[in-house]
């Protein structure tokens, strides 16, 4: 990953964009989670990483905002999330070569205020122990629509990793 001092060299700094929206258009059949192209299709999660930094993003996303065990538990894969986390943060890495930041990316709930719940909790901690371990450059959290909710994600990623967080809230 770039420094501090030559990501600000390389200003502005271009963030990709709805990668889950391009996946979803690329792949209209596809039944399972999303995040499962990771592993069964990680030519076209990574082709789509490639065309970002080709545009000029320096800011990836991992694509893993769905790969919480309770989202992929009904297609009965949560026992792959370290997998699809593990390999979401490697295809973005891969794709920057460098020369970037890798933005391991974390998904709000379906619902409000479950983030509160202990499986909630447990299921972004694996998340946030197994980006980690990837080495990503600081933490996103994604389409939360409440403010506690991603004030809570946040304390909880402050106690389990030394990586930035940053928060988008969705306000529609």
């Amino acid at each position: 990953a770039m420094t501090d001092s030559a990501a600000l060299a390389h200003l502005p700094l271009l963030a990709d964009a709805d990668l889950a929206g391009a996946l979803r258009r690329a792949h209209p059949d596809w039944r399972a989670p999303l995040e499962a192209l990771n592993e069964a299709r990680p030519e076209a999660v990574a082709a789509l990483h490639e065309a970002f930094v080709a545009a000029g993003a320096r800011l990836l996303r991992t694509h893993t905002a769905g790969a919480h065990p309770l989202l992929l538990a009904p297609h009965a894969l949560e026992g792959r999330a370290e997998a699809l986390n593990n390999s979401g943060s490697a295809l973005a890495r891969r794709a920057l070569g460098g020369a970037g930041f890798v933005m391991g990316t974390l998904g709000a709930p379906p619902r409000a205020g479950a983030v509160h719940e202990p499986d909630w909790q447990r299921g972004h901690a694996e998340q946030m122990i197994y980006l980690s371990d990837t080495g990503v450059d600081f933490f996103l959290l994604h389409h939360f629509d409440r403010l506690e909710d991603a004030l809570a994600v946040t304390r909880q990623a402050r106690r389990l990793s030394d990586a930035p967080v940053l928060a988008a809230l969705r306000l529609d």
